[in-house]
């Protein structure tokens, strides 16, 4: 195939889409790995049995739109008619729509969400418009408090079209941002572009894009390799799978203007195991560009010679990490190393290697085809564009969504995620950054929803992968905060000394405050350990584990309930048991010859973790 064929190509998918639409029925159930926990498997079954030999309607398969909180969701377009997004069909419900509205003329407003076009199709991305109106009682996304701040740059396709599917992909416009870098663009025009864009990391670091993918471009060695990091193991956070599962070409395509860019010949894109779904429709993706031409030798005639393979995660944690992914890659044990060189000097087999995050390359195509200053034109000052949030624990909203940078944190909290899931329990808290970050007060939560924002030194916090989790009154910050503690103290590698022992010294401690042995001068400790362990591990796991911890110390609210606990034996949410800690902890695996009591978890953990201490 050439680029005319391409763009013939194009051309044919689109009318037949827009025909397909006009003329017929079209039921899309959507179908992840969130939605098939809530019986969306059995609303599919439902609807194509419904539908048997119905030659007006179709029945399909999309992925995750993001509304969590009333799956399995399905959209109904009628022609002539909007289409409709439904939530909390089950197979009841699924029959129930389609006597009354398949079949009949009764939209059933009741059970409607809202009503939208194809992402596409709005300008700039935004549903947010002034000339949408109701349509037979039922409101349009951009009016809904759910939909009135999204921008849906990244997951522009996700919802819109089946992600098995590269004929859908390329009738939405798929391919055109890689075709226009492999005819129109030379490598350090892609480049510039994307430093125009503003554009940063979105796996955590948030490092410039432009900049990463100009400096592996520099770097006078071949081969060079690229990767898609998709390994996101964090609790909490779910938006790389769901892009995965959503819109996997969209990430091939992203990836391969990276790899135009740069000139890498081989790229790999990482899955997490325990996302199978995500890791078979990237399969699948990959294959499909294959056999269409727009992956391996001389792509569209131009010369131009790239593969693909993806690869599933080993499991871990720390695999995530971007060297021990690299390892994994090569088939040794995932294990950080220390740094510098960085990957784009000395990355995979030490070549120089191009590392980004799914949400990161899923970006590029459509800066290409808008342009650098497009995308720049939204966001903050600093951090340019948008960003996909995960939004979990007690929200009315536990969702996907995509909202620009610069507003305040309060908007996600309390419009996209409509505030607390029962009243009568407000919304105290929100931890962010998944495992990597601390939280903010229901007294902060007007702070600007941005990166360097989020990462001023004095509050000990990130935005990293930009999990937003609600606490209640029902929620212990000083739990949560040995939880995450925990969870980084069993996910640790063990490599390095200072988070191998700092993070077991840190749990044990946050151990016995919250069974009421704590003691004041724990908190010095809990702080020099803290800093200590940041400044001297080797890899972010590390570097990132105490944040939550000197979060608490650094906000006030925080910092008086871990004095509550300390000083008074309460906890004020009734969580943690506030009894003398016992000297034997079989529940969390803790051997029976292990001290709790303080004698020597308490002092000589922490002791051993200090610079110069016993090794």
């Amino acid at each position: 195939m050439d680029r005319n064929e391409l763009i013939q190509l194009r051309t044919r998918l689109k009318d037949a889409r827009t025909q397909l639409f006009r003329e017929k029925i079209i039921i899309q159930c959507v179908i992840d790995g969130g939605s098939v926990m809530t019986g969306a498997k059995a609303t599919l079954a439902r609807f194509r049995k419904l539908a048997q030999g119905a030659s007006n309607i179709e029945v399909q398969v999309t992925g995750g739109f993001g509304a969590m909180w009333m799956e399995p969701t399905v959209f109904i377009s009628k022609p002539g008619n909007p289409r409709i997004l439904y939530g909390y069909v089950d197979e009841a419900r699924a029959e129930e729509l389609f006597k009354r509205y398949v079949q009949g003329n009764d939209p059933c407003a009741e059970y409607a969400f809202a009503w939208l076009k194809d992402n596409i199709d709005y300008p700039d991305f935004k549903w947010a418009t002034t000339n949408e109106t109701d349509w037979q009682g039922i409101p349009h996304i951009g009016s809904t408090d759910w939909g009135r701040l999204q921008q849906r740059i990244v997951l522009r396709n996700c919802g819109d079209i089946d992600p098995e599917s590269i004929e859908e992909y390329i009738a939405q416009g798929g391919y055109a941002g890689y075709e226009k870098a492999l005819f129109d663009m030379g490598g350090d025009e892609i480049i510039s572009e994307v430093k125009t864009s503003g554009l940063r990391g979105r796996g955590g670091a948030a490092f410039s894009m432009g900049i990463k993918w100009e400096t592996v471009r520099s770097i006078n060695r071949t081969p060079r390799y690229a990767i898609v990091n998709g390994h996101e193991g964090e609790p909490n956070v779910f938006k790389d799978r769901r892009i995965f599962e959503g819109d996997p070409h969209s990430v091939l395509e992203g990836l391969l203007i990276g790899c135009v860019a740069t000139n890498i010949p081989e790229a790999y894109i990482y899955v997490g195991s325990e996302h199978p779904l995500a890791y078979k429709r990237m399969g699948k993706a990959v294959e499909d560009a294959r056999k269409m031409g727009l992956l391996g030798e001389n792509i569209l005639g131009t010369g131009f010679t790239c593969d693909v393979k993806v690869i599933i995660a080993a499991g871990a944690y720390i695999s995530g990490e971007a060297s021990a992914m690299m390892y994994g890659i090569q088939g040794t044990r995932g294990m950080p190393r220390v740094k510098p060189p960085r990957s784009a000097e000395a990355g995979l087999w030490g070549q120089p290697t191009l590392v980004n995050n799914v949400e990161s390359f899923n970006n590029a195509p459509v800066i290409l085809l808008r342009g650098g200053a497009w995308y720049a034109s939204f966001g903050s000052a600093k951090s340019k564009g948008t960003k996909v949030i995960s939004l979990s624990g007690p929200f009315k909203r536990t969702c996907l969504a995509e909202i620009p940078f610069g507003g305040p944190t309060r908007d996600a909290i309390e419009i996209v995620g409509g505030g607390p899931a029962d009243p009568a329990h407000p919304i105290r808290a929100v931890q962010t950054g998944a495992v990597s970050g601390g939280s903010w007060p229901a007294s902060m939560f007007d702070i600007m929803f941005d990166i360097d924002t989020y990462g001023q030194k004095q509050y000990a916090n990130l935005l990293g992968s930009a999990s937003l989790t609600a606490y209640t009154d029902q929620q212990c910050i000083v739990d949560a905060c040995y939880y995450i503690l925990r969870y980084n103290r069993d996910e640790s590698c063990g490599k390095c000394i200072p988070c191998r022992i700092g993070c077991e010294g840190l749990t044990e401690m946050l151990w016995r405050i919250k069974n009421g042995d704590g003691k004041e001068s724990d908190i010095a400790k809990l702080e020099g350990l803290s800093k200590m362990v940041i400044e001297h591990s080797i890899c972010g796991l590390g570097q990132a584990a105490p944040l939550p911890v000197l979060n608490m110390l650094a906000i006030p609210e925080f910092k008086e309930e871990l004095y509550q606990h300390i000083r008074s034996g309460f906890c004020k949410a009734n969580v943690c048991p506030m009894e003398h800690a016992p000297a034997k902890v079989w529940e969390y695996g803790v051997e029976a010859s292990h001290d709790f009591s303080g004698k020597h978890g308490g002092r000589d953990v922490y002791e051993l973790a200090l610079p110069g201490g016993p090794q």
